[in-house]
């Protein structure tokens, strides 16, 4: 599949939202109900969260959804 402009710039921001924040993997997954791996596939854009977790990270985060 194909990815996006739109999935590479979730990815990165995601990263940079974490990493602002000096949250680990584990810690974020954990606040998202998700593993670590999971965050890091996120992350390395191998795969999209759920429309619902996109909506978790962005409550989390305190940003607007995509």
């Amino acid at each position: 599949m194909t990815r996006g402009i739109w999935d590479v710039l979730f990815s990165a921001r995601l990263r940079e939202l974490r990493r602002a924040r000096a949250l680990s993997l584990r810690k974020l997954g954990r606040e998202v109900g998700v593993t670590a791996n999971a965050v890091l596939r996120w992350e390395k854009d191998e795969v999209t969260p759920t429309r619902g977790k996109m909506i978790e990270l962005s409550r989390f985060f305190e940003v607007e959804p995509a």
